[in-house]
């Protein structure tokens, strides 16, 4: 699968993605970083933990990511999860992590075969 498929695939926008990154190479490289690391996971256990502080830095982090990459509907529900999380609490916040992961899921399955 190519990065333009995987875009289309996901239903995001790959010319955003590609314009603001400057080219399908670095769209490619950010996308299987993206991928690869394990901070959803993180994020769930430290959420898990009650640690706060933690998940407020990681939801932080993807958000960020998410947005360089344009990934808009994974975008979203961090963004607000994050900004619950940055009022140091948890209320709230298990719809928005179950779509989170359902996006973040969606992204990872297409994305293996980059």
């Amino acid at each position: 699968m190519s990065i333009r498929e995987l875009y289309g695939s996901i239903g995001e926008s790959y010319e955003a993605a590609e314009k603001r990154l400057g080219g399908e190479e670095a769209v490619l490289a950010r996308a299987k970083k993206f991928c690869a690391d394990d901070a959803f996971e993180t994020l769930k256990h430290s959420m898990g933990e009650a640690d706060l502080t933690r998940s407020f830095i990681i939801a932080r982090s993807l958000k960020t990511r998410a947005e360089e990459l344009c990934f808009n509907s994974f975008l979203q529900p961090m963004s607000a999860l994050t900004e619950i999380l940055r009022r140091g609490t948890l209320v709230g916040t298990e719809d928005l992590l179950m779509k989170s992961e359902l996006r973040y899921l969606l992204i990872k399955i297409n994305a293996e075969n980059l």
